[in-house]
């Protein structure tokens, strides 16, 4: 999925490990996550199967860096994974098996660990908001064809996400305040 990711990124533009990195960081992370050590491993991967090729370029630092591009070879290795069935995945969230057990905690416990699960989804929350703005000052977001429409489609789902996970917060500690949990909130 890396390997996949990096076409993604270089689809939308060349750069080098660092750049796609800090670009991944930015675009990605709130719905994949990865290492940073895997990222050159990845590329090196790429590079060798003709997906993308590189051209060295003078670097800051004590060695020369790689500047990587896409090739035709890994447009059609994208085009083809994009459009295929999502492979089946588990849902692991941490936040979720904690409050699986949430009753063997006294309330305060409790409250404390709802009150900093929904003080990280606003702060997501603002940060995925700040980028869709961004992406759509230009007006590319709303064209199927640019890239800035797959990036927006794909932040809206991380707001939608921590908008839910907030209601989700609230509807729980207004419970361990003495509330009744409506049906389904």
């Amino acid at each position: 999925m890396l390997g996949h990711a990096l076409l993604g990124m270089l689809a939308r533009a060349p750069g080098t490990g660092y750049d796609l990195s800090q670009r991944m960081q930015r675009t990605i992370s709130f719905y994949w996550t990865w290492q940073h050590s895997q990222i050159y491993g990845a590329l090196r991967q790429l590079d060798e199967h003709g997906l993308i090729r590189h051209r060295v370029i003078a670097g800051a630092g004590p060695r020369d860096t790689k500047r990587y591009s896409l090739t035709a070879a890994g447009r059609r290795a994208l085009t083809t994974w994009v459009g295929t069935t999502p492979e089946a995945h588990d849902d692991r969230d941490p936040l979720l098996l904690r409050v699986h057990s949430l009753w063997t905690v006294d309330r305060a416990a409790a409250t404390a660990l709802l009150q900093q699960a929904r003080a990280d989804s606003v702060e997501r929350l603002a940060y995925y908001t700040a980028i869709a703005q961004e992406i759509a000052v230009d007006g590319h977001s709303a064209d199927p064809a640019h890239p800035d429409f797959a990036s927006y489609a794909t932040v809206q789902a991380g707001i939608i996400f921590r908008r839910g996970r907030i209601e989700w917060c609230d509807g729980l500690l207004a419970a361990l305040d003495g509330a009744t949990l409506p049906a389904v909130w």
